[in-house]
């Protein structure tokens, strides 16, 4: 009779302290065989291929009788009454004799024997299809070649002899194998073959082309105008058109939105009418800005650093959207104290539910400015409105999201790209590597790409 013991250890996703190379699983502890039967135990799932790198080490807490245990690798089809490496598609290093067997009884001298207290570790490189083995911190070499991955791999160790004690990490504890050298090594391989691949193009200048792009669609007029001269790249569009965007840019950055309304309005006629829920987000984030203490209805009667521009967007004033410009755009001033803080609020309030009445049959978006709208006429509920459910109005972030919107709808209406090539880009490349991930390639795993961006 047989005594087959199965681990109850599960493999996870690979963790932040192996840069996701190597796979994690709960602590299995001490595995005792008291019988004198042999016996396997496998992980009850497999290795991500994905993962690219995996490896894990077991301590050998007693050998036993005989030490006569393997560690390696198998497919979930092995013989679980049989040592790794005797079956097919199965991989082990021997402790009695120290031979590795690759689906075969036969084995081949690979390594030094080992017993109690040594640490040996099996390691598969996904990319090269290989299989290793290391002893106390100390890399034995490659195993096998050109494993079969069409099956599902499992972490395998076979125990024989009664009283073979060993105790597994994969990954809970640090390594006694400095596994982080072999990421490097793969990883600056996989570089030197993506360097070695040859393009139709001439690289410095396409990547001059980004870099200047970016900075013209943020607008960065100063760093544009500065990178432009450095490296003979033309702008694409005029430096005071760069700079007044950068105007607007900073009024919205800054809460002041009563003067970027004003600015847009002067330097884009119509711009504002022909995106009226364009002009309901300016509204709403007014509306916060005003119960922050920061913004007013009060526009401006002209702005400080403002450069002469041709407009892009010719003026548009139907009969159907005179509402929306007397109510909307001129914010009822006129009737309104502008000294007194709670009747801006409650006139800015007005004008915004009126704007909504106004664009909610024809706008895409209802449902979404219906809930903008609820939000931040929530935050009059409350005494201390930044510490309220609807706190993150407050954030810096919010208005960055304003702000790119504006500066999209400006870019459009100038006929100009509102999306850098290099944002393109990048979703490109995370899209690949998403796919590379899905279908299981090991690649992936060591292509960080908010590493290749800094």
């Amino acid at each position: 009779m047989n005594s087959m013991v199965e681990c109850i250890g599960e493999t996870s996703s690979a963790q932040s302290s192996k840069n996701r190379l190597v796979s994690h699983l709960p602590h299995l502890g001490n595995l005792v065989l008291p019988s004198v039967w042999s016996a396997k135990d496998k992980t009850n799932h497999p290795i991500p291929t994905a993962c690219g790198l995996y490896y894990f080490e077991i301590t050998v807490i007693s050998k036993g009788r005989d030490g006569f245990m393997g560690v390696g690798i198998s497919s979930q089809s092995i013989s679980l009454n049989r040592l790794p490496g005797w079956d097919r598609v199965s991989v082990g290093y021997h402790g009695d004799d120290g031979h590795s067997f690759v689906s075969s009884g036969t084995g081949q001298p690979y390594g030094p024997t080992f017993t109690t207290n040594d640490v040996i570790g099996c390691g598969i490189n996904f990319l090269e299809r290989t299989c290793f083995f290391t002893k106390n911190g100390i890399n034995l070499g490659v195993a096998c070649s050109d494993i079969d991955l069409e099956k599902a791999i499992y972490p395998t160790i076979g125990l024989q002899t009664p009283g073979e004690i060993i105790e597994a990490n994969f990954g809970q504890e640090d390594f006694v194998f400095d596994i982080d050298q072999v990421i490097c090594e793969i990883t600056k391989k996989l570089n030197q073959q993506i360097e070695a691949i040859h393009r139709p193009f001439e690289m410095q200048s396409t990547l001059n082309q980004l870099v200047s792009s970016y900075l013209v669609c943020h607008g960065h007029a100063e760093a544009a105008n500065a990178f432009a001269q450095a490296t003979g790249q033309s702008l694409g569009e005029e430096a005071t058109s760069i700079s007044n965007r950068q105007l607007i840019q900073k009024y919205v950055l800054s809460g002041n939105i009563s003067h970027a309304i004003f600015t847009t309005k002067k330097l884009y006629p119509g711009l504002l009418e022909k995106n009226p829920s364009l002009l309901f987000q300016l509204k709403c984030r007014q509306f916060v800005e005003i119960i922050s203490g920061v913004d007013s209805l009060q526009e401006p009667e002209e702005i400080d650093g403002l450069l002469p521009e041709a407009r892009c967007v010719e003026p548009m004033h139907t009969d159907d959207e005179d509402e929306v410009i007397d109510h909307a755009m001129t914010n009822g001033v006129e009737e309104v104290n502008l000294k007194d803080p709670l009747e801006q609020i409650i006139t800015a309030g007005r004008e915004l539910r009126l704007l909504y009445e106004d664009i909610k049959t024809s706008s895409d978006n209802n449902s979404e400015n219906e809930q903008l709208m609820h939000d931040v006429f929530s935050l009059v509920a409350y005494s201390d409105p930044k510490s309220s459910r609807v706190s993150h109005h407050f954030l810096q972030e919010r208005r960055e999201i304003v702000y790119n919107a504006l500066n999209g709808a400006i870019l459009d209406a100038c006929g100009l790209q509102r999306t850098p090539p290099i944002h393109i880009l990048l979703s490109h490349v995370s899209e690949c590597l998403d796919q590379m991930t899905s279908n299981g390639l090991g690649a992936r795993s060591f292509v960080q790409l908010d590493q290749i961006v800094k």
